[in-house]
């Protein structure tokens, strides 16, 4: 199955039609030098329990702002199998893709970028006394 073109909000599809707006070539960079960085991350099947959109995140914490389009374009750069991800609801017997996509790298980076996330976050939100758990 061939890929649907990027552009920086990730794969062009009915709702997301914008062929103007390519990624940047810098932010394209980053996310390939992470997933160079991070290599040891690949697996081989698809994971479908992160988006593309979620390892942007990921990548944010370790670089600078990146784009959906960014990391999916640095995929197909760096020839790391892509799973557009599709919607639940289907059109005409068919499902939707979406902007995001999926790809076979483990989870375990995300469980530790999560896990530093709420530990740091947790330093500066208060306690409320009057409830067990700490509020935002």
């Amino acid at each position: 199955m061939s890929l649907p073109p990027i552009n920086a909000n990730g794969f062009i599809t009915s709702t997301n039609t914008d062929t103007s707006k390519l990624p940047d070539p810098d932010e394209v960079r980053r996310c390939e030098e992470w997933l160079m960085e991070n290599q040891h991350l690949r697996i081989k099947a698809i994971n479908r329990g992160c988006s593309s959109y979620g390892w942007k995140h990921v990548v944010e914490f370790d670089k600078s702002y990146v784009s959906n389009g960014a990391f999916l374009q640095a995929c197909v750069n760096l020839g790391i199998p892509i799973q557009q991800q599709m919607e639940g609801r289907r059109y005409y017997g068919k499902r939707a893709g979406t902007l995001n996509g999926y790809v076979p790298l483990s989870k375990k980076i995300r469980t530790q970028y999560f896990l530093r996330i709420n530990r740091d976050h947790e330093k500066d939100v208060p306690f409320d006394q009057t409830r067990t758990h700490r509020y935002v």
